[in-house]
């Protein structure tokens, strides 16, 4: 799944480059009929005449519009901008191969489609270094853009490419430790000389644990982020399983946050089951353990009280000059040291019995 994902982020980044370039193949073509324009108008300019009739809906009554077209014609020769040597021809610059292979005029959709496509993409991939532009402003910007716009682009498919490959470096370097220790496995199997049914309830296990976690320690990698965001990741993946335990319903978030923090998931293949006598034991075990280390936190707590106070008291005695005082600062010790004493006392927890309930084997 992970193999096939990379490549599909692979493609799709390659699929935009390739959208890339067919958009600015048709400003390409755009851009060369208005260049076509520009020098059909200019021409007529020059010889004082009325541009209607180049148009659909304009003035088509004109008996020589057959010889102004060749005149037109003519007048905008599709020379390379390499070998133009009259100042006066009008140079088209990048667009001279859209007009002179009849891009814009043919109507077969097909070529023009697929031509266009060809020139933006050889240009964006070169990153216009091959664009030999006429000193027409709007030209200038497009191969500017062009050029810019490669750099990005090309930029971007390479960074994503790269990080795909590395992703694909990983994934093959975990399935060659998964087959190293699969091979393990199978020596040390043979070695002990376990039984059929064994060996394949273990294939079974190592397959199982290779599709769900596809080689990476779950475990290991929570235990290393900050406590912050491990108690959320906790919380995220065991809240729901420890809900459905028994009792716990009446617990608080504080509470729960700290449980899910103390759990490890552990994978089971399937067709384990799990009894309800199962569950509430285990809802019993939670509890008695948690309420162990609060008993342990109450009385680390009242020892630390104590000893602070009897510091105080032995400072106060020490200082004290009447009898009065000192018999006084007595009697308060005592007191004290009686009501932490009495506070103390932890309440009736949940005892841990000697009883567990059948194992699922038994269940039957």
């Amino acid at each position: 799944m992970l193999i096939e994902t990379a490549w599909a982020g692979a493609a799709i980044t390659l699929f935009f480059y390739m959208l890339a370039s067919h958009v600015v193949g048709a400003y390409w073509y755009l851009m060369s009929i208005e260049r076509q324009d520009q020098c059909w108008r200019n021409w007529c300019g020059a010889h004082n005449l009325s541009t209607s009739y180049l148009y659909c809906g304009g003035d088509r009554t004109h008996n020589d519009l057959a010889e102004r077209y060749t005149f037109l014609n003519a007048s905008c020769p599709l020379i390379d901008p390499d070998g133009i040597e009259d100042s006066t021809v009008f140079n088209f610059g990048i667009f001279v191969k859209a007009l002179r292979y009849r891009v814009v005029e043919t109507r077969d959709f097909p070529y023009k489609f697929s031509y266009c496509f060809w020139w933006a993409l050889r240009n964006i991939s070169s990153l216009g270094s091959n664009l030999d532009t006429s000193p027409f402003i709007g030209e200038t910007l497009f191969a500017v853009f062009i050029s810019i716009f490669g750099s990005i682009l090309f930029s971007l498919l390479v960074g994503n490419m790269q990080k795909y490959l590395q992703n694909l470096q990983s994934i093959a370097a975990r399935i060659e430790e998964e087959r190293e220790k699969r091979k393990n496995t199978e020596l040390w199997m043979s070695h002990r000389m376990l039984p059929p049914d064994l060996k394949a309830r273990i294939r079974q296990y190592r397959l199982y644990k290779w599709k769900k976690t596809k080689g990476v320690n779950e475990n290991g990698l929570i235990n290393d982020l900050p406590k912050d965001v491990r108690i959320d990741v906790k919380r995220h993946l065991c809240l729901a399983l420890l809900v459905r335990m028994p009792g716990t319903e009446t617990f608080d978030d504080s509470l729960l946050d700290a449980m899910c923090d103390r759990l490890n998931r552990v994978l089971y293949t399937a067709g384990k089951l799990c009894s309800l006598d199962w569950r509430i034991w285990a809802a019993c075990f939670i509890q008695a353990a948690w309420r162990r280390y609060l008993k342990r936190k109450r009385n680390k707590a009242i020892r630390e009280a104590e000893d602070r106070l009897q510091e105080a008291l032995l400072n106060a005695v020490g200082t004290s000059t009447t009898p009065g005082a000192t018999d006084f600062s007595s009697r308060f010790a005592a007191n004290m040291l009686r009501v932490l004493s009495r506070n103390g006392g932890s309440r009736p927890g949940f005892p841990l019995t000697s009883w567990s309930p059948l194992s699922p084997k038994h269940l039957n």
